[in-house]
């Protein structure tokens, strides 16, 4: 069975994984209100209703999956930027601290040092 979705035409099963969460929303919003029409009899099985309901599991897992994706790169991205901000919180603490060490030289050190550099 190859299963179809209308979105701006109409869409496979494997184009999904390409859309955008809002996207995949349309196409819930769209499903569901498929699903909550008013029968217009009870003498025959509604296949449509089975498949309309199976095609919004679908779209409704395919969003939760694309949304745990962007809640995991976001939770990566803040995890990068504190140790970033970690690191050059360190590294101006050791610049203080040379420049510390270096104040307590006497004089004539740090006149050493000035003319070991040139």
């Amino acid at each position: 069975m190859k299963l179809t979705f209308l979105h701006k035409g109409v869409t496979s099963l494997q184009d999904l994984w390409f859309l955008e969460v809002e996207e995949l929303d349309t196409i819930a919003v769209n499903l569901n209100a498929s699903l909550e029409t008013k029968k217009a009899s009870f003498l025959s099985p509604n296949t449509k209703d089975e498949l309309n309901t199976f095609k919004l599991e679908i779209v409704l897992y395919i969003m939760g999956v694309k949304q745990a994706e962007e809640t995991a790169k976001l939770t990566a991205r803040a995890e990068e930027k504190a140790k970033r901000d970690q690191k050059n919180l360190l590294d101006a603490l050791i610049a203080e601290d040379e420049m510390e060490s270096v104040r307590k030289l006497s004089l004539e050190e740090k006149k050493k040092l000035r003319d070991a550099l040139s």
